[in-house]
Order: structure tokens, then sequence, then C-alpha cells
């Protein structure tokens, strides 16, 4: 079982993927004792690239993507996603993270690249929501701390730049 992972959508060259990110599972059976059974780790910090085409799959490993965390946000535009926030469960912190995803669907092999960007959010559990037609959202919501809510709303744009923070008025919280 696998949770707390995102499932973006890619288009290159014509051609259509699926990220998949993230995400936390059960520990390994051989590793579990009875005090540790149900206890959780981050899955490995890979991208798995889903091809529903020709029904393959692949896992990558790349550099910049060092801790496996959850319960990020992920967001997409044509050949990229964006990764804000996250939590990461063998330091338990949320760093302000975001990287964006570059995803080039060549013939025969794809070529991903990472980038890490500095302006990132530091969150996890929130609600994106797409608020026009042209990539753009607000995020509502999640958690700053284990005990601090956010009580924040932030607009994002994508575009042919990069993406595009900043903050809103919040809705009335009840």
């Amino acid at each position: 079982a696998r949770y707390g992972h995102t499932l973006s959508v890619v288009h290159s060259r014509g051609k259509t993927a699926y990220v998949l990110f993230g995400g936390r599972s059960y520990m390994p059976p051989s590793e579990r004792t009875t005090e540790k059974w149900n206890c959780m780790v981050d899955c490995p910090p890979q991208i798995y690239l889903i091809d529903l085409e020709f029904g393959c799959c692949s896992a990558h490993a790349l550099p910049e993507l060092t801790d496996g965390q959850s319960f990020h946000l992920a967001l997409a535009r044509e050949d990229c996603v964006y990764f804000l926030g996250g939590h990461i469960a063998s330091t338990d912190c949320r760093p302000p993270r975001l990287f964006r995803l570059h995803v080039e669907l060549l013939l025969g092999s794809p070529l991903l690249s990472c980038e890490i960007l500095n302006d990132g959010l530091s969150i996890t559990s929130a609600i994106v929501t797409p608020i026009g037609p042209a990539h753009e959202y607000i995020i509502l919501g999640g958690y700053q701390s284990d005990s601090q809510k956010r009580m924040l709303c932030t607009y994002i744009a994508l575009d042919g730049v990069g993406i595009h923070m900043e903050p809103r008025e919040p809705p009335e919280w009840s």
C-alpha cells in the first residue's frame, strides 16, 4: 500500500505519460518488529514514469531528490511538474521545498532533469484547486508543522517561464 504520493500528467513531443512521486508505505516485513509492526516509511525518492499507451513503467533516480517525501503538492504544465513542500518522515520535517521536473518523452528512452528552485513552501496536506483555464491555482490550508495549521492562501500560476506564487486573502476559517 502506498499513500501520500502524487500522480501528474505530462505531455511531450506528442506523447503523454504519468509521473508518480513520493508517498509512504509500510515498513518491509523483514524489518518489522512487534513494536514497529505498522510503521510507515517514505518511499525511495524516485520518479516513476508510466506510459499507458505501451503499458510500461520506468523508475528514475535524480541527484536533486535526496529524500523521500509525502503529502506534497504537484502541479503540471506540458512537460514540467512542480513539486511543492512535503513531509520527510526520516527527519520529521517540512522543509520549504520547490522542485521543477522536466520530462522529455524521447523515442525509446525518456530524459528527465530536475532543478531545485528557491521559493518553496513549507506545507503538507493542502488542497490545491484550479481557478481558471490557464494553469492558475489556489492553495488552501494544510499544515506548516505537526501542530500548526497553515491558515494562508497562495495563488499559483504556471507559464512558459516557470512558476509564480503570491499570497492572497484567505477565506473566513471556521
